[in-house]
């Protein structure tokens, strides 16, 4: 009975077609293959379509900084004490010229007064590069006026960066398009393209929805870059070592970026923000530059 029960499966084994033995791993395979091209096509247009409006937007603000011109006073005025005090003079500039000094209070501009940072640079503003602004000050135990000139911002600086986030961008494209499989490309990419946000989007001072949006998207782009780089060192060519035991460190390398983004967001939207403050956010923003301007040479 075992023999012929035997016999009796061996036949009805060899009557199985051999395209009906492999169907199930040909079906996983086709489904694998399938989701990976998804995967394949979904990430090329997302990026095709990111890089696209990354390049519209910093043209049109390369060509809006170009038309804007930005007053400038020479001086980098700070919120303390309830007032408004110069804290840094540039030598040889309009207000330097005017005869303000460091440690000037502001107290009114036109005739306007001056308690808050951004009281005063919308009066700046009104009045308008190479024309004269009239500043009452107080000095110690004394009151005087001054007329400075306002002069206009310079932007060569912005030309440079631009250059380096073009410099980034034709690498990214260079190797995503020569190595569009190997691993890490995809990732090297999103950071070179993130960088050329970084280094292309200037905000003008002109204080619109556009304006506004160029200043955000460069902030993040901003706080992003460093951790990308980060990642992208730590596993390319493999995963190093620490990554592969504690799987939720490749998370926290974007923790510190993220909070430095919301105290930025609370600074800028809170009322209390003045400018000393946010100086020392792009100072401390702008330490991760030089290395990450060093990668892509």
């Amino acid at each position: 009975m075992v023999v012929s029960a035997s016999i009796q499966n061996e036949v009805l084994a060899g009557n199985v077609h051999p395209s009906q033995r492999t169907s199930l791993p040909s079906t996983r395979q086709s489904e694998l293959s399938m989701n990976r091209d998804f995967q394949i096509r979904f990430t090329a247009g997302f990026l095709t379509l990111f890089t696209v409006a990354a390049i519209t937007l910093a043209w049109i603000n390369f060509q809006k900084e170009s038309q804007f011109v930005a007053p400038y006073d020479g001086v980098s005025w700070i919120e303390r004490k309830g007032g408004v005090f110069a804290d840094r003079v540039e030598p040889a500039g309009p207000a330097a010229r005017a005869g303000i000094e460091q440690g000037d209070q502001m107290l009114a501009a036109n005739g306007v007064p001056i308690s808050r940072l951004d009281t005063l640079v919308r009066q700046m503003y009104s009045t308008g590069a190479w024309h004269k602004v009239r500043y009452s000050l107080h000095r110690g135990a004394f009151a005087l006026d001054a007329a400075p000139i306002l002069a206009e911002q310079e932007h060569t600086f912005n030309g440079w960066l631009r250059l380096i986030g073009l410099i980034y961008l034709g690498i990214g494209l260079y190797v995503l398009f020569r190595r569009w499989t190997a691993p890490g490309s995809t990732h090297f990419y999103v950071f070179c393209l993130v960088s050329f946000v970084f280094c292309s989007f200037h905000f003008t001072g002109k204080l619109n929805s556009f304006d506004r949006a160029i200043y955000w998207g460069n902030i993040l782009a901003n706080m992003l870059q460093p951790a990308l780089l980060l990642h992208f060192v730590l596993t390319f060519p493999e995963k190093h070592v620490a990554l592969r035991k504690y799987r939720w460190l490749g998370v926290s390398i974007y923790a510190p970026g993220l909070l430095l983004l919301g105290y930025h967001v609370l600074a800028v939207t809170s009322s209390q923000a003045s400018e000393g403050l946010l100086w020392r956010l792009d100072r401390l923003s702008l330490r991760p530059l030089p290395c990450s301007m060093c990668f892509p040479m």
